[in-house]
């Protein structure tokens, strides 16, 4: 549900794109629960998608919202508490 972290920095502060309709109750459970780390606070940024034209036709991105999470301490490795990411696949499919 939350992509990796795209931005870090040395403030205990990690940016992450969520789906619009998380509020930051609901990031910061997740965060909790599946990464195990200890949120101070959460702000957010909601962004609509942008205009784009493709073969002269207009189409529209999907909309996005940014969440800047504070932590406690700093994360040295922000992986799920149980092993792999739910939304990486670890089955390899190979096609001939």
């Amino acid at each position: 549900m939350v992509n990796n972290p795209l931005k870090e920095t040395n403030l205990d502060r990690y940016t992450f794109r969520v789906p619009p309709q998380m509020n930051k109750f609901q990031i910061s459970d997740y965060l909790e629960a599946v990464y195990d780390l200890r949120v101070k606070k959460v702000h957010t940024v909601n962004y609509d998608g942008k205009v784009k034209r493709r073969n002269g036709l207009p189409f529209k991105q999907k909309a996005y919202k940014k969440a800047v999470v504070y932590l406690h301490t700093e994360a040295d490795d922000i992986t799920p508490a149980g092993g792999q990411d739910q939304g990486s696949s670890s089955s390899s499919s190979s096609s001939a």
